[in-house]
């Protein structure tokens, strides 16, 4: 019971970190508006969000290890209700660049802390499970609360829907010390526990160059961008583009986001069906997940040619489900390569995927402004860019990912106990 608890709170604060993550795609209007900005600096701004996430992750998953994740967890989430209350004083672009790097430097590491602190008290045949209960958490944050949000942005202006996701973040923080937890995982050898021992390189480095870990990260960034595309793109695509009203917006927004919960869910459900039926990551993980990332690639060129509102919102939705598979998948392959470094190997693949925020909202940007005149062209070409890179993701993940082959010749003498139900 109480590792559901945990995960429960978890997910709120996925919802929290994932809804501020995208406020500004959710204001997009009001703000490009108020700043008079163009798509290039929308995408800057989508862009500066993600400078300093990337070493931020693995700064904060490293140091999880060493404080604890609980307190990690803790502290990050102090951090977003500081930012968030701060942005009343926002009076500038530069300012709200300034805001945005910072609050990408505390949200960096939340993803790979929140991930290592579930897989101490989830065993490995309901990880996949887990971990997309918290990455639909984050989806929701973004689509379940844009109607929510998009009436306090045009009731009490965007500034205040801003620090409205303070105030949550700010009540998370006064309840998660009360949720108590009892970690049953524990790594042994013969008579060294390896958790207290420093990481040696002649260890890491043969996981560190190994095409496993290259591809599952160089996919995990494929998949990724389509995740940043929403959350950046996806509001003022359907204004813009589609010409939906802002209410219409919210709805789509909300459409999508439960189509997705649905499809991503049941994908993992699937997934750990596989793997307890195999006991092989590759079967399981790998060439599961990349079979969904064709289809939902082959979806989203279709979008590209799509008119009616409803049937785009459904390819949309489900496209995402199938493409956030390997975001669920991701970080089991990862901690399999390193299972006593979880909270460094998360941060790894956590923090590399992100980087395609810092690329994909700058080309989409160009992208738009390419076509001219003719924004929904524009948005076409982002589309039709971000299925090109999940296919390209995929493929070289199916051929190279092979984490069931042992890696670290002595990696073989560690026995690894799973958690057990707490």
């Amino acid at each position: 019971m109480k590792r559901w608890v945990i995960l429960i709170m978890l997910l709120i604060a996925t919802l929290i970190n994932f809804a501020d993550k995208s406020s500004t795609s959710v204001a997009s209007v009001f703000i490009i508006k108020d700043f008079n900005l163009s798509y290039v600096q929308y995408g800057l701004l989508g862009s500066i969000f993600f400078w300093f996430f990337a070493v931020s992750g693995v700064v904060g998953g490293a140091w999880s290890d060493k404080i604890g994740t609980k307190k990690m967890l803790g502290i990050l989430i102090i951090a977003w209700t500081l930012l968030q209350f701060g942005t009343f004083f926002i009076t500038s672009f530069s300012f709200l660049l300034i805001y945005r790097i910072l609050l990408g430097v505390f949200e960096g590491p939340f993803g790979p802390v929140a991930i290592s602190h579930i897989s101490r008290v989830f065993p490995a045949e309901s990880r996949g499970l887990a971990f997309s209960v918290i990455n639909v958490g984050a989806m929701i944050g973004a689509m379940a609360l844009t109607p929510v949000l998009v009436h306090v942005n045009q009731t009490y202006g965007w500034r205040t829907s801003f620090v409205a996701l303070g105030v949550a973040s700010l009540i998370w923080v006064l309840i998660w010390p009360f949720v108590k937890e009892k970690s049953k995982t524990t790594v042994e050898t013969t008579n060294v526990k390896l958790p207290v021992e420093k990481l040696k390189w002649s260890e890491f480095k043969p996981i560190l160059f190994s095409p496993t870990l290259i591809f599952t990260l160089l996919n995990l960034f494929a998949s990724f961008g389509f995740v940043v595309w929403i959350s950046v793109w996806l509001p003022v695509y359907l204004v813009k583009g589609i010409h939906l009203t802002q209410t219409k917006m919210g709805l789509a927004v909300l459409s999508i986001g439960l189509i997705n919960t649905v499809v991503s869910i049941s994908a993992s459900i699937c997934s750990d069906k596989l793997f307890k039926k195999s006991n092989n990551i590759r079967t399981s993980r790998v060439l599961y997940s990349a079979l969904l990332q064709v289809i939902s690639a082959v979806l989203l060129f279709s979008a590209t040619l799509v008119q009616a509102p409803v049937l785009l919102i459904a390819i949309i939705g489900v496209a995402l489900g199938l493409t956030t598979n390997m975001l669920n998948v991701g970080p089991i392959i990862m901690m399999s390569l390193l299972p006593t470094r979880r909270g460094l190997m998360v941060s790894l693949g956590t923090s590399f995927q992100n980087l395609s925020g810092i690329i994909g909202p700058l080309v989409c940007g160009y992208l738009i402004d390419l076509a001219g005149k003719n924004t929904l062209q524009g948005f076409n070409y982002t589309i039709m860019f971000t299925a090109a890179v999940i296919v390209i993701g995929c493929a070289l993940f199916a051929k190279f990912a092979k984490p069931d082959s042992p890696i670290v010749q002595n990696t073989t003498d560690i026995k690894f106990r799973e958690p057990k139900e707490i």
